[in-house]
């Protein structure tokens, strides 16, 4: 049964909501290229949303707000329906949807309430980068695309999408109140060399975390966020949650993306990139990194990783949720959707810790948002652009809202229903929800809310302002090297082919040192130069 909402507040989410068209935007036709001086030019307002007040406030480092329940009823933003416009369309990732579009009710509601009959095109995210450069050399692109990182990505930008750095400034963003909610470094995961270049998906820059099963760990006696002192610790707990006969192994995934890189993270080396001085120095070079190299193939040998984690690490959630698997390094987001999915689970995150011991590791933070952005391809007016960012708006309402729920929940009656007065999914019908357009903004992934776990929403606010002040950021984060995108992309095959053979013990660690100069020689000094000049011209 539907239940009805008594409209105790219909409220806009700011004052200036009432002066849509007050100021005037530009089309990306109009002007503002990948090099212009951006000194003079304000930030977007950041107008935090304040229809719903959290009970554990985030904070501007990037600490996202708590909440121990949704609203009830919701709150219902006006102006919905938006006014009928004429068809957007979109290219984004995603799974295409159990049910078409065409005949599924939660779509037909969320076309309604956007004004507009939207038609997208999903595809996989193993497939979507080829879409893209199929598409982009095309040359007819849909109105919202999903930027993936390709060579000449300014060029691309200035030429078929709308550079939005002047259209959002300081208060003119307050025409898009829900966009107004995002903060700066929600809007760096869009910027280029800093122009805003199109709208991200917000996520707190909490990199990725370990996952424990805690009923599993339970078992030999230890707890869901067991601390770990040092390396030593953290192998010892690898050894104690193995067990070869019974099929069983610590972790899984691809060794080389997930250990290898949590192993660097615990040995002190820099995230991507580092700055000392105004010089960028990389991974690839740190003496660190062949430490974390040396460890690594030790736990790989010892038998500590599932024996399919090399040939078939896309299994690892299905390892995990099977019992195969105990632990699962994945993104921050991935705690609370565990707890939602699987609250038998118990799932916690165990901190990593420094490799010789003295605390917690400084965790690898991540862009505040999603990695690709949407661009908005020029439009062919002002108005036009105006309408695209309305429908955008709608799509990243703040949670509490009702329009909150149509994107991050579908359809009450259709996808979910209310249990105890929390929006909850119907027994196998998530995937007849939207997908695709929650990366159009959506704020799902940025709010902590597990329904009925006010301790485990406690504990990743608790997790969160602890990992994030004290993580250690990726320099290059915002700056374009066009020798990275190109020739530099060719090493990134190679390097990950070097470090699979010496985690499987096939080649010596020592190779590594005449990979790293022969990197450097080729590329990593031209990138290094390129990241240097581009963080220069930003003042």
């Amino acid at each position: 049964m539907t239940r009805t909402l008594h409209r105790r507040t219909l409220l806009t989410l700011s004052a200036a909501s009432a002066a849509v068209a007050a100021t005037a935007c530009r089309t990306g036709s109009g002007g503002g290229s990948a090099s212009d001086d951006t000194a003079a030019v304000e930030p977007p307002a950041h107008v935090p949303f304040d229809g719903v007040t959290p009970d554990l406030p985030g904070d501007e480092s990037g600490v996202i707000n708590g909440y121990f329940s949704f609203p009830d009823p919701p709150v219902v933003r006006d102006g919905f329906p938006l006014p009928q416009t004429d068809t957007f369309t979109a290219l984004l990732q995603g799974d295409p949807p159990s049910i078409p579009p065409s005949s599924n009710p939660v779509y037909a509601h969320f076309r309604e309430q956007a004004g507009n009959d939207l038609q997208d095109t999903s595809i996989i995210s193993t497939e979507y980068r080829d879409k893209f450069q199929v598409t982009v050399a095309g040359g007819e692109l849909p109105d919202f695309v999903q930027i993936t990182g390709v060579a000449q990505l300014p060029q691309l930008l200035e030429k078929e999408f709308t550079d939005l750095t002047e259209v959002l400034a300081g208060d003119n963003i307050t025409q898009y109140p829900a966009l107004a909610s995002f903060t700066d470094a929600n809007w760096d995961v869009a910027r280029v060399n800093g122009r805003i270049w199109g709208i991200p998906q917000p996520r707190p820059p909490a990199g990725r975390v370990m996952l424990a099963r805690g009923d599993l760990l339970a078992e030999h006696g230890l707890e869901s966020n067991l601390e770990l002192r040092d390396g030593k610790d953290f192998v010892d707990l690898l050894d104690t949650l193995t067990d070869r006969k019974d099929n069983v192994f610590a972790m899984g995934g691809d060794p080389t993306g997930w250990l290898l890189r949590a192993v660097r993270e615990m040995m002190g080396a820099p995230n991507g990139w580092a700055r000392e001085g105004d010089q960028f120095v990389n991974e690839i070079s740190a003496e660190q990194s062949v430490l974390a190299l040396e460890e690594a193939a030790k736990i790989v040998q010892a038998g500590y990783m599932h024996p399919n984690a090399f040939s078939d690490p896309g299994q690892n959630h299905n390892w995990f949720r099977a019992g195969v698997t105990p632990l699962l390094i994945q993104g921050f987001a991935m705690w609370s959707n565990y707890a939602r999915s699987n609250p038998e689970f118990d799932t916690g995150v165990i901190a990593l810790p420094r490799w010789d011991g003295g605390g917690a590791a400084s965790s690898y933070l991540g862009q505040a948002g999603f990695g690709d952005f949407i661009g908005i391809k020029k439009q062919a007016s002002d108005e036009r652009l105006h309408e695209a960012l309305r429908i955008v708006d709608y799509i990243a309402s703040p949670f509490g809202t009702q329009q909150y729920l149509d994107i991050a929940y579908g359809l009450e009656g259709q996808t979910f229903s209310f249990e105890d007065g929390e929006p909850t999914f119907l027994p196998d019908k998530a995937s007849e929800a939207l997908i695709g357009w929650p990366y159009v903004g959506a704020g799902s992934q940025n709010v902590l809310y597990v329904p009925g776990r006010q301790d485990l929403v406690e504990r990743q606010h608790a997790y969160l302002s602890e990992a994030i002040p004290n993580g250690t950021v990726n320099a290059s984060t915002g700056l374009y090297s066009e020798t990275a995108q190109g020739r530099g992309a060719t090493w990134g095959a190679r390097r990950s082919d070097l470090e699979r053979s010496i985690l499987l013990g096939e080649k010596p660690v020592t190779e590594w040192e005449g990979f790293a100069e022969s990197w450097r020689k080729d590329v990593g000094d031209a990138i290094a130069a390129e990241l240097q000049e581009a963080a220069a011209s930003q003042g």
